[in-house]
């Protein structure tokens, strides 16, 4: 689930976070997709715990 959301999210964030600046490419190049997806899990799991 999380893998097939990286790709949306990521062109989302590239015309939110900066104005359109860079395409869901550049950024895809400029940030780890391991990393991204470790942390939003790590994020999903803690939360569900509260």
């Amino acid at each position: 689930m999380i893998g097939e959301a990286y790709r949306p999210a990521l062109k989302r964030a590239a015309l939110e976070a900066f104005e359109g600046q860079y395409d869901e490419h550049a950024l895809a190049q400029k940030v780890d997709r391991a990393t991204v997806e470790h942390q939003a899990l790590t994020r999903i799991v803690s939360y569900r715990d509260e």
